[in-house]
């Protein structure tokens, strides 16, 4: 962020076609989220529910979903609701949390257009709450799977078997695609 001279800050532009993305470690947990005594240190974390995705500080929380509705199906649902917190550590390595918004699967609110910058992201955990209707078991995609979040995603498997039934939960990222074009060649 740029401090104006009226006392206001401005956001920064990120080109996105230049600018390296960030990892953001997500971990995602249904109907709670992670105790924050399973954050110990940066070794010791909730690895069996982490989803890694390549984000830019000007992501919006609804990018974020986005992502997660990719890897995750349960996030697809109509009724689900996706509440987030930054995990960080202190100065003597104990972990708290912080509350930054929540975004629901199919409905537009306020908290949609947050972006990392303007919650002060500062290179934290994400812990995801999510939270479906249990009456609502279809896993139909919401008309907002279909915007495009800015960024594409690929998963990649334990072994180098192509089934998607054998992708390990553990090792799925998300990455940037992106176009070279071929050398004129005289």
């Amino acid at each position: 962020m740029q401090f104006s001279n009226t006392g206001t800050f401005n956001k920064t532009y990120i080109n996105r076609d230049k600018t390296c993305p960030i990892l953001l470690r997500v971990f995602l947990k249904e109907d709670n989220f992670h105790d924050i005594e399973e954050f110990k240190s940066r070794s010791e974390l909730p690895v069996q529910d982490e989803i890694q995705i390549y984000v830019w500080r000007n992501s919006t929380l609804r990018e974020i979903t986005n992502l997660i509705k990719k890897e995750n199906l349960k996030a697809r649902e109509k009724a689900s609701q996706l509440s987030f917190r930054f995990v960080y550590p202190d100065l003597n390595g104990k972990y708290h949390h912080n509350s930054i918004g929540t975004v629901h699967s199919s409905k537009k609110n306020e908290d949609d257009q947050k972006t990392l910058e303007d919650l002060y992201f500062n290179y934290h955990l994400l812990s995801v709450c999510l939270k479906t209707d249990k009456d609502d078991t279809k896993t139909q995609p919401t008309p907002m799977d279909t915007e495009n979040s800015g960024v594409e995603e690929s998963k990649s498997s334990e072994n180098n078997n192509n089934n998607e039934s054998n992708i390990n939960e553990n090792q799925k990222t998300t990455e940037i695609n992106i176009d070279m074009e071929p050398l004129n060649e005289k």
